[in-house]
């Protein structure tokens, strides 16, 4: 009988863990915190506190979408805002990096702790790898990876008890249920409501709905849009420019509360137009972000955005990638005066129809 890969892995972690039992570990959320993200989270500062080390799941974006802001209420996910403060902030033995395979620079001095390990689903070469990795891209999330991790350590079970039990209302159900249902979420959100879920995915769903909430799931995983989101929406269909059957729009300035209006853009777009692929994109902040999606498998979202954006050389402040029908990138700012937007806005675009062009 072969040995299982995740109880070998499970294991090494708990070594390591355990070699610096009392110490605190950091789990730096990339960009807005999404469901995926921020229920591996959980379940992996669940298994660092049971090891005797104490785990903060930070952020530095706020939770932005309206569904995201009321799983973290209703499930009581235990994040802490990211202050770059070095007297506030606690110092840290590791880090753990959960649905990126990259540490956000804002995180400044967080750069120079060692990293534990990286929990990924994405294509592309890591930027970041720890002790021990879980990077699969045959699963559609995180939380999939997440599942067999807590099932290994036998935390996935109706009497469990965690120790990271979180922030959760009155009246709420128990922790596991409260993980479980997250999990759930993670899932369900990013393979699209399973269009893109594989095995692996079904399966750890399915482990999960054996505790989760799946009334309160339900209410979560509704997809509701705000007056707000639909105006960006708007301001993507008067902008869009079509090349055969790609489009691109730029939907302006946006506050980072509306951030997600831009993947929620693109998703609406390419399920409802006649075309292949689209991409949008927006300022938050002194941020470009930008989405890709496609319904071509013939596509690969990294390598379009990679070739567009020509990641293959030197470009501080800009990053990108992708996996089956998903990608996204950011370009950080220096200057987000009008005419230094305007010329990124344009240098974007025109990559991106270049690529289309040329075939």
């Amino acid at each position: 009988m072969s040995p299982d890969p995740w109880a070998a892995a499970l294991r090494a972690l708990q070594g390591a863990l355990r070699s610096t039992a009392n110490a605190r570990m950091a789990i730096p959320l990339y960009g807005y915190p999404d469901p995926d993200s921020m229920a591996a989270a959980w379940a992996l500062a669940e298994i660092a506190e049971r090891e005797g080390v104490a785990a903060d799941i930070l952020h530095i974006d706020p939770v932005s979408h309206a569904e995201n802001r009321l799983m973290v209420r209703a499930l009581g996910i235990p994040l802490r805002r990211w202050t770059g403060n070095a007297e506030a902030d606690p110092k840290y033995a590791w880090l753990g990096v959960v649905d990126a395979a990259v540490l956000d620079p804002r995180y400044g001095s967080l750069a120079t702790v060692p990293c534990l390990c990286v929990w990924d689903h994405h294509g592309g070469d890591p930027a970041l790898t720890g002790k021990v990795n879980t990077i699969r891209t045959d699963v559609g999330s995180t939380c999939t990876l997440a599942v067999r991790y807590l099932d290994a350590a036998g935390i996935l079970s109706p009497g469990a008890d965690l120790h990271v039990r979180g922030r959760p209302p009155p009246g709420a159900a128990s922790a596991v249920s409260r993980l479980a249902t997250a999990l759930l979420v993670g899932i369900a959100t990013d393979t699209d409501d399973y269009l893109l879920a594989r095995s692996p995915d079904f399966l750890a769903s399915a482990r999960a709905a054996e505790l989760a909430d799946l009334p309160l799931f339900r209410r979560i995983h509704r997809r509701a849009y705000s007056p707000a989101a639909m105006e960006v929406f708007h301001r993507a269909l008067d902008s869009l420019v079509v090349r055969a059957a790609f489009g691109i729009a730029w939907v302006g300035t946006l506050p980072p509360i509306l951030r997600d209006s831009i993947p929620q853009a693109a998703d609406l777009l390419v399920s409802r137009l006649d075309l292949d692929a689209v991409v949008v994109f927006g300022l938050v902040g002194s941020t470009v972000d930008g989405s890709l999606r496609t319904l071509d498998p013939n596509v690969d979202p990294g390598a379009l955005i990679a070739h567009a954006l020509r990641l293959s050389e030197e470009r501080p402040g800009v990053s990108g990638g992708g996996r089956e029908g998903k990608g996204g990138f950011r370009w950080n700012l220096e200057d987000a005066s009008t005419p230094a937007v305007e010329a990124v806005r344009v240098q974007i675009e025109a990559g991106f129809l270049e690529y289309v062009a040329s075939g």
